[in-house]
């Protein structure tokens, strides 16, 4: 008898986020707190919540920034910066 193993499906849209997720739980041992994002980065998770119906935290920064949670990290849309972009992550001070 043979026996498949299907491997977890993985969603191209939080890959770049869960890469900086990854690298600050290794370093650390627990999600940072914060990551910052440019415009795509941030609507391609908003899609992604929509598309997978996912249940949205949508809020704003002490700075008025439009925040989504992506497991336990808030992501901070920065429109000042590149639509791919995507910061170190970080905990609050």
């Amino acid at each position: 008898m043979r026996v498949e193993f299907h491997r977890p499906q993985r969603f191209w849209e939080l890959e770049p986020i869960r890469r900086q997720q990854t690298s600050f739980l290794r370093a650390f041992s627990n999600y940072p707190d914060i990551i910052e994002v440019g415009t795509d980065i941030w609507h391609d998770v908003y899609d992604w919540c929509i598309r997978c119906d996912q249940p949205m935290t949508i809020s704003r920064d002490e700075q008025g920034r439009r925040t989504i949670m992506e497991m336990t990290t808030a992501l901070v849309m920065r429109t000042d910066l590149g639509v791919a972009y995507i910061g170190s992550p970080y905990d609050r001070q």
